[in-house]
């Protein structure tokens, strides 16, 4: 059976077209249901594709903000193909492409034989799946949604995750300005409204359980790689083209 892709720039439609294929797999598939939900509560634009083999989705590549690098669920290699074909044709610009290590590295050498360009891994992550809660110890205070008046503070917090993990800061204000509710953001009262990159792992070479990753794996964490590529020109620098 051949394989379609579908288009669209509205988030709900894809949480709902793919819905069964997401809920499938909830932890491989974080951080694109992540970034789908946040986008429909914040209406910021975006481009999706979805892969269909027959009616069942098979695949879903989300870029949202536009500047920004694809994100791919896993995906078999002929869907892989076909998502590459569909954005190649329509002519749409990628900086870069990230997503499980196997599917990113397909997707990054598809698009560079489409495109007659060069592409290279940047950047390692982990994604980790708590198996088992521990007990937590009692911590006093309670839970609330961050406002306006602690922009300050989540900028500083952000940036330090950043530097930390070794992830460039330039763009800590945009995102915690994306992150933090408005009046005109969309999100409702009392919601928390969370940017995707609070959700994203990013914790190659960090230490759990006082062990580093992946050399030792916590038996409580399951960690599965996840590769970015971006295009590069003869210089090195990124691109989009």
């Amino acid at each position: 059976m051949e394989l379609k892709v579908l288009f669209s720039e509205d988030p709900g439609f894809v949480i709902r077209r793919a819905d069964k294929f997401l809920s499938s797999k909830p932890v491989l598939h974080n951080l694109i249901l992540s970034i789908l939900h946040s986008r429909v509560a914040q209406r910021d634009p975006g481009r999706y594709w979805i892969a269909l083999h027959g009616e069942e989705a098979v695949g879903v590549v989300v870029q949202s903000p536009l500047e920004y690098p694809a994100t791919l669920t896993p995906m078999e290699p002929r869907a892989v193909l076909a998502i590459v074909d569909a954005i190649a044709e329509a002519g749409v610009t990628l900086a870069g492409v990230n997503g499980d290590a196997a599917t990113a590295a397909r997707f990054a050498g598809q698009w560079s034989e489409r495109r007659k360009s060069a592409a290279t891994p940047f950047q390692g992550t982990r994604l980790y799946e708590l198996l088992e809660l521990g007990e937590v110890p009692p911590t006093v205070g309670h839970l609330r949604q961050a406002g306006p008046r602690d922009r300050r503070l989540m900028i500083v917090w952000t940036r330090a995750f950043q530097d930390e993990i070794g992830e460039s800061a330039d763009d800590t204000e945009r995102r915690v300005d994306r992150a933090l509710p408005s009046t005109t953001s969309g999100s409702k009262a009392g919601r928390p409204t969370l940017s995707p990159s609070f959700w994203r792992a990013k914790a190659c070479g960090r230490r759990s359980n006082g062990e580093l990753c992946p050399c030792a794996k916590p038996s409580s964490l399951e960690c599965r790689s996840r590769m970015d590529w971006q295009r590069h020109t003869k210089r090195g620098s990124s691109t989009g083209t």
